[in-house]
């Protein structure tokens, strides 16, 4: 100390008192500094992770870890978003071509995403324009790379759902279902979905709250979650760390829907329920509304399905039903069992009263859901494609090609789904009368010579016959 009291500027501080008053300031100094440098660091470290997206990392073992659960003691775990990963992913499956995950929430019942429901009913569709009229293709379609078949039960374009019967599986990979208003809001929540390959990934979050079953929120669902899915998960199981399944994430035209568990259950239920549609829809008539008509019988018809009628019908919604099939009507159930019971492509007649007048008329019954009866699509197969008589909406009519067999005869000539008949065996294709000749071209094994206009060209192609077509 004495040694430091002999340098000029120290000397001078002490003689003035003021050396102590210098020390501590310059501790505090340093002290300060040292402070603001850790915290640099920090921020620049904190930085970098926020900047790491939050989807499902490409390891053997799923983990995920999103920036802001970093000070949460789970972060700390490294494994324990894997190990949660790991054992829901056993209770999902895979469904469809591409492959997309299905959730197993019953005893061989998988939920997943309506599109694999409308993919394989329009490939089903497809395989059997392609197939011989008397071949039996089978009721079952089955997954990429897989034996065992699965069958679809039920599904909802508005929803966004489809229910499958899977076969592959047993009933104890049902996930565990729990209902989340049990659940205090901020709890820990992962949803799990399963790869094309079939690993697994886990994207965490925190339960934010859930609706009232009777205020369900159509564009997002009933359950709320503060969770950041990548845009490239289809479906997934929103569960707790117990691993149960408290909800179900999917993806919509208008992003992700998030769903508890007891509202898939109702959807569900709603999905499995067959819907009879009838092409004409009535109601009861008031009493006070049948006195001012002055009419004793009669329904209401309230809507008309009139792409569900060929020709259309002359019935129009808010026409008065008196009549149907010969009977006079007294309620709306009465019309559905008349309704019913009558087959397809039969004349029908009914009686209506209209703006005061009574009309008579009589309509062609239409198929099954709705469905209009129409001469089914011609199968080439020995060609390896079919043709259906279509008019569009634009106005664009004719005979055009409605699938093609994979690597068939066609496919190999250059046909494409959607090209329009011009000729065959140059003659002019046109009208729908054409529909003989086309069948007698499709019990032919000659080579086809056809011309075909796609968008504004058209294509000359030459189509040899399969070698072993059915006969």
């Amino acid at each position: 100390m004495s040694a430091l009291l002999r340098l000029p500027v120290i000397r001078s501080l002490h003689q003035r008192q003021l050396l102590f008053p210098v020390v501590v300031a310059a501790v505090v100094l340093f002290v300060l500094f040292q402070g603001a440098l850790e915290e640099s660091q920090t921020a620049q470290a904190t930085q970098e992770a926020s900047n790491v997206e939050s989807v499902p990392v490409e390891v053997p073992r799923p983990t995920i870890i999103r920036a802001d659960l970093e000070k949460t003691p789970l972060a700390y775990v490294s494994d324990y978003w894997a190990q949660l990963a790991e054992e829901t992913v056993p209770h999902l499956t895979l469904i469809g071509d591409p492959a997309t995950a299905a959730v197993l929430i019953g005893p061989s019942l998988a939920v997943t995403t309506a599109d694999v429901a409308v993919a394989l009913m329009e490939e089903r569709r497809r395989e059997s324009l392609l197939s011989h009229p008397d071949a039996d293709t089978g009721p079952l379609l089955t997954s990429p790379g897989k034996t065992e078949p699965f069958s679809l039960r039920g599904w909802d374009k508005t929803i966004g759902l489809a229910v499958f019967d899977v076969t592959n599986v047993g009933g104890d990979q049902a996930l565990t279902l729990s209902d989340p208003r049990a659940m205090p809001s901020g709890s820990y929540l992962g949803a799990v979905t399963v790869r094309p390959d079939g690993s697994a990934a886990i994207t965490p979050g925190y339960l934010s709250s859930t609706v009232d079953q009777e205020t369900v929120v159509q564009a997002t669902g009933d359950l709320v979650v503060s969770m950041a899915l990548p845009s490239t998960v289809d479906v997934a199981a929103v569960v707790n760390l117990d691993g149960e399944m408290v909800g179900l994430a999917y993806k919509t035209d208008s992003g992700h829907r998030v769903i508890s568990a007891t509202e898939l259950l109702s959807l569900i239920n709603d999905l499995e329920q067959e819907t009879v549609c009838r092409g004409i829809e009535v109601v009861d008539l008031t009493e006070a509304v049948s006195t001012l008509l002055a009419i004793q019988t009669g329904v209401l018809i309230e809507f008309v399905h009139a792409e569900a009628f060929e020709p259309e019908p002359s019935l129009r919604a808010g026409d008065v039903l008196l009549e149907w099939a010969g009977e006079s009507l007294q309620s709306a159930e009465q019309f559905h069992g008349l309704y019913d019971v009558q087959e397809a492509g039969v004349l029908v007649r009914y009686r209506v009263l209209r703006g005061g007048r009574r009309l008579s008329g009589r309509t062609v019954m239409p198929g099954s859901g709705c469905k209009p009866l129409r001469p089914a699509p011609i199968h080439l197969t020995r060609y390896g494609f079919a043709v259906d008589w279509v008019v569009e909406v634009s106005g664009d009519l004719g005979w055009q090609v409605v699938a093609v067999a994979p690597e068939g005869p066609s496919a190999l000539a250059g046909v494409e789904e959607g090209d329009w008949l011009v000729t065959v065996d140059r003659i002019g294709i046109d009208t729908e009368d054409d529909r003989r000749m086309l069948e007698r071209v499709a019990d032919d094994s000659d080579p086809l010579l056809v011309s075909v206009r796609r968008h504004d060209r058209v294509k000359l192609l030459a189509i040899s016959p399969a070698a072993d077509s059915p006969e």
